[in-house]
This record gives C-alpha cells, structure tokens and sequence, in this order.
C-alpha cells in the first residue's frame, strides 16, 4: 500500500530511452432532439520515446501507430479524409519545457515536405466541387505554413496536451495553483484557468502522483469540468478531462497502454 511521505516533495522524471504506448482518445456525445446521445469517438496508438533532456528541453520521438473512429447515432463525410490530413502528425520530434509544455517541434521542415506529398495525393482524389472536404484540405495547408500555429495545435487536448500537459513541476506546489489549458474550435480556441490541486505518495519503491483539476471562476458556469493525471516515477499513468452540460459531453484521455512491469508494486 502506498503510504504518504512528506520528506520529499519532488517529482521523479523517466530516464533517457524511456519509452511507452499511450492511448488517446477524444469522443464528444451529443444529445439528439429524440432524446439519445450520438457518439464520436476517436482512438490513436502512439509510441512515445524519450530521448533525453537537451539545451533545458526534454525531447521526444512520437510515432502514431494506429487510429480509429467510431460513429453512432450520426454520419460524417469526412472522416475518411481527416484520417488521411492527420497523417501528416504520424512522427513527430517535440521538445517539452520543465512544466511539460510544447515548445519545440525539431522536425518541421520534414511536416512541411511529408504535406506537399499528402496535399497533391488528396488534391487528385477530392475536388472543388465538394467545399467541405475541399477546405478541410486548404485549412491543413495554411495550418503548415505557420510554425507557431502547429505548436499550438499539437498542444491541444484532442491532440497531445494530455502527455504535455502542464502539470511537471521540480518541486510540488502544497497550495491549488492556476494551471492555463487551451482547447480547440469545440470551444472557439478558448483558453481555460484550470484550479489543480498535487498529491504525492511513495512507499519506499515507487512514486504515485495524482493531479486533481476544476474549474475556476472563469470558466463558462453552464459548463462542468474536471480531470485527474497520474504519474507513477514520473511516467504519464492516465490523464483525462470531461467538460459537460446537458446536452454535450467532451471526454479527452491519454492511457498508458503498453507494459508496465517495471511499474508493479
């Protein structure tokens, strides 16, 4: 049984060639006017490596090795597509500050040459004649030409603000602290104020870290929401949110998936 110990207050971080499988999944529920819930639902295997600390950054491989989508109760002509424009994100090398934020993305150059690929293969399946497919491929490609702009959209939760979430500290904080989450277009690009609340329990072998989330006053009073991240030796255990009201319900997830021996109490 882990057991509480407060002589040492600080977070434990995975050793260089660390690597793990993370599950992530983002579904969004919407209630029908006939009173049943659609569903989509989102999953992607990713592999994630850890190359090691460099000029103050902590640098990671991440190789997208399946995804998924799941449908109910609706239908959606470009989910095919969205699939293939995302392809562009299946290797990625990031670089996470000391509070694991996205700072650095040392592989863009190759993002950009791997969508001109992509762009003339979907430019000669799909035409101007259908608008919608037609501008999720223009927003892909104006989205590439602006390095800060993707930084922010790898940083979003549906994509991998859940492993790179903010929450890393050197030293935990005893107080609840103010932690800045920014979600996507479902929230029209808002940034959120999130009130977290650390927990840090050791029994000799292993470090347990359970990060509690909640709202602060200015987050939308129709809406709740909460979240919890685990870290056991300062590998990513399972990060989730849930923003909801009475007809939408938002659920993002990041799961350590693969072997976790090592981790075994």
């Amino acid at each position: 049984m882990l057991i509480e110990n407060k002589m040492n207050n600080s977070m434990k971080h995975v050793e260089s060639g660390f690597d793990q499988l993370i599950l992530f999944t983002c579904s969004v529920e919407k209630l029908l006017p006939r009173g049943v819930w659609s569903t989509y639902i989102l999953n992607r295997k990713v592999r994630i490596y850890y190359v090691g600390r460099i000029n103050d950054l902590h640098k990671y491989q991440l190789g997208c090795i399946e995804t998924d989508c799941k449908l109910e109760r609706q239908a959606d002509s470009t989910l095919d597509l969205m699939r293939k424009v995302h392809d562009v994100f299946r290797l990625l090398v990031l670089g996470a500050d000391a509070n694991g934020i996205i700072q650095k993305m040392y592989n863009f150059p190759y993002i950009q040459e791997e969508w001109l690929q992509i762009k003339v293969n979907l430019l000669t399946e799909y035409d101007d004649t259908d608008i919608e497919k037609w501008n999720l491929i223009l927003k892909m490609d104006v989205l590439l030409q602006n390095y800060d702009a993707v930084l922010n959209y790898l940083r979003l939760p549906n994509m991998y603000g859940l492993f790179f979430n903010g929450y890393w500290r050197d030293v935990f904080p005893e107080e609840k602290i103010i932690v800045e989450q920014t979600y996507g277009e479902e929230f029209g690009n808002t940034q959120f104020q999130e009130s977290v609340q650390y927990s840090i329990r050791e029994n000799g072998i292993q470090q347990s870290v359970t990060i509690c989330a909640d709202k602060n006053s200015l987050f939308d009073a129709q809406m709740s929401y909460s979240g919890i991240c685990i870290f056991l030796d300062g590998a990513l255990d399972v990060c989730r949110k849930k923003i909801e009201n009475d007809s939408i319900r938002f659920n993002y997830s990041a799961k350590w998936v693969g072997l976790k021996k090592l981790y075994q109490e």
